[in-house]
């Protein structure tokens, strides 16, 4: 009797580990300036973020989706990305100039963009690290909008890490998810 009870018992410790909800996932952005010494952290849930999606209507953004539409053009960013996403670990797009470098590129898992500003007043660096099952989310929806919430909940799968840093003389941007 006392091994039946010891076996139920780890079978409803093991279901409660397995339909135990996840963990509240977070969106961070750190912003710091010190030319004028203001520092900005916001964390944010990222359920939060997408009911506030929900919660916002407008010409441009309704139920989640973002039109594209800039003045009378209209863009087909599904189409662009599918094409895109085919090519893995290119280099999109590379500019060597005296004053930045510019790397847009592909590798594996990652779409990544790389500035490194050379300029004596300005130097720094800014990193995108975005992932192409993010992209992929934007893509879901209609060929002239990109779908946020879908984003939003591709976030909440991603492992913790970052997303965007920026490093200059006087400011620093970290955003990162966790």
């Amino acid at each position: 009797m006392k091994k039946y009870f010891f076996f139920l018992l780890g079978l409803v410790m093991l279901a409660g580990i397995t339909f135990a909800e996840a963990p509240t996932r977070w969106i961070n952005v750190h912003v710091l300036d010190l030319s004028d010494n203001t520092k900005v952290d916001v964390r944010v849930p990222l359920s939060l973020v997408s009911v506030a999606l929900d919660c916002v209507k407008t010409d441009q953004l309704a139920n989640g989706k973002l039109k594209l539409k800039l003045e009378d053009t209209d863009v087909d960013f599904k189409a662009i990305w599918q094409e895109l996403r085919k090519h893995d670990n290119t280099d999109f797009v590379k500019v060597d100039s005296p004053d930045a470098n510019v790397t847009v590129s592909r590798k594996g898992a990652l779409l990544l963009v790389n500035v490194i500003e050379k300029t004596e007043k300005d130097p720094g660096t800014i990193e995108v690290k975005i992932p192409v099952t993010l992209m992929d989310a934007l893509a879901q929806s209609g060929s002239d909008e990109i779908d946020l919430k879908a984003f939003v909940t591709e976030l909440g799968k991603m492992t913790a890490g970052d997303l965007v840093t920026v490093k200059q003389k006087d400011a620093e941007v970290r955003i990162w998810i966790e």
